[in-house]
Formats: structure tokens, sequence, C-alpha cells
């Protein structure tokens, strides 16, 4: 009988487990009109942010060059900025900061510690696009033709060095 007993207080307690997790999901984060992000200028972190809008329906943005402002951490902590891409994690955040996971290329983004939700949800985000390996097709694809093993830029290109004095290019 004993063994019944712990059998039947098992299931009761894993019934009350999957009744917290329905409970617990994690809230979306909140639709904003205007998510601005500060990026460095390379078109990979550009697409990035703009894929992971596009994923979770945010509303437009604005994604802007990170030298553009002279203190970023200090303009993301002030609520100027809602994210900011590094392309190396920094050494040290303050206190009221947080990053995400690395992309596989070693690319960061910053973020309030009080958007944790949005903090899941970028990790998460990135964890399941490096599994799918759709980040090495992005990294492809902004990196095609920019190889120093490359001889020829395009099947073009010696019809056009042999024009080029026509053309007008030198």
């Amino acid at each position: 009988m004993k063994q019944w007993e712990r059998y039947i207080i098992l299931c009761a307690v894993l019934l009350a487990i999957c009744s917290l997790g329905r409970q617990l999901r994690v809230k979306p984060v909140r639709p904003v009109e205007d998510l601005c992000c500060y990026v460095p200028s390379s078109a990979l972190e550009v697409a990035l942010v703009q894929k992971f809008c596009e994923d979770h329906t945010l509303g437009s943005k604005l994604v802007q060059p990170l030298d553009s402002i002279p203190s970023p951490l200090d303009s993301l902590i002030g609520g100027q900025a809602d994210l900011l891409v590094f392309r190396e994690a920094p050494d040290s955040l303050p206190g009221g900061l947080a990053s995400s996971i690395p992309f596989p290329n070693g690319t960061v983004w910053v973020l309030r510690k009080t958007e944790s939700h949005a903090l899941l949800m970028i990790n998460r985000w990135i964890a399941s696009l490096s599994s799918e390996q759709q980040f090495k097709r992005m990294q492809r694809d902004f990196h095609k033709g920019k190889s120093v093993n490359l001889e020829g830029i395009s099947q073009y290109d010696s019809a056009v060095k042999r024009c080029a004095a026509t053309l007008g290019w030198d």
C-alpha cells in the first residue's frame, strides 16, 4: 500500500508542476513604435537586428551607426537607446546592463537589465539561429565575394576590364 501512496503523491506533484509551468510562461516583448538600436557599420549586424525585429513583429526600427554617439553605454542606461550591438563582448558592463549570449562570430547585444524578458527572448533567438545553421548562411551571404583568394569579382570581370577606358573607368 505504501508504494501506491507514493505513486499517487508523485502524480499529484507532477500535475501541480505542469499546471504551474503553464502559468509561468515568459511574457512577450511589448511591441514598441521605435526600437532604437546602435549597430557597428556592418551589413551583417544590421541584417541580424532587422531579422530579429521581423521574427518578433516589433515595430519600426531605427538602426543607427554605433560610432554616431559618444558614449553608447551611457545612452543605453539613460534610455536614449534600446539595444547596442558590439562586435566583441565589452570587458565590463555597468551595473544596470546585461549582454546576450554571443553569436558564433563573437557579436553580442547589450540592453538594460530591466528588460529581462527581452534578453531571454534574444538569447533564445540567438541559440535557435545558431543551431539551425541560419546564421552561417547569412554570414556567407554577406561575406560572399570578399575573399582575398578570389581572382575575379564576377563573370563579367574580364569584359569590364577590357572596356574600362570606354566606360570611363581607370
